[in-house]
């Protein structure tokens, strides 16, 4: 899973997804995500400023805007490049509109900011299981 622009938008989001991320915009609390958006909410429902609340977040946790992870073994996985890519990259979940953004943060949580871990970890089940538009790319 990568976590850019189709960070599973995790990349992909949460692909991402994650993914996750001290927030910058509307606050966090710590491994629960940012505190401006409910565990519960879904991906696909979050109003604009959850939207970039969970991309700051994310991104935050996976060492910022821009980051990249090389993966042992060889390949990278990249963050997002800017809030607006992550925001947009959100709209790949529309495949899968009952990922929750808890399962985002668990995901986020499990890599341990480690984009690479992403795609085997077991908390990211729920998204690399997900039905992306892009196919998981």
């Amino acid at each position: 899973m990568e976590m850019g622009r189709r960070s599973t938008s995790a990349k992909s989001i949460v692909s991402a997804f994650a993914l996750v991320l001290c927030l910058s915009c509307g606050g966090g609390s710590g491994n629960n995500g940012p505190a401006s958006v409910p565990r519960s909410a879904t991906v696909v429902s979050l109003n604009a400023p959850q939207s970039a609340a969970l991309c700051d977040w994310i991104n935050t946790r996976l060492g910022g805007y821009g980051s990249i992870d090389n993966c042992d073994g060889g390949g990278s996985r990249h963050a997002d490049s800017t809030q607006q890519d992550c925001v947009s990259g959100l709209s790949d979940f529309n495949a899968c509109p009952s990922l929750t953004v808890g399962a985002v943060v668990d995901c986020i949580n499990a890599s341990g900011g480690d984009l690479c871990r992403a795609d085997t970890s077991p908390a990211c089940a729920p998204i690399n299981q997900c039905g992306r538009a892009d196919g998981g790319a």
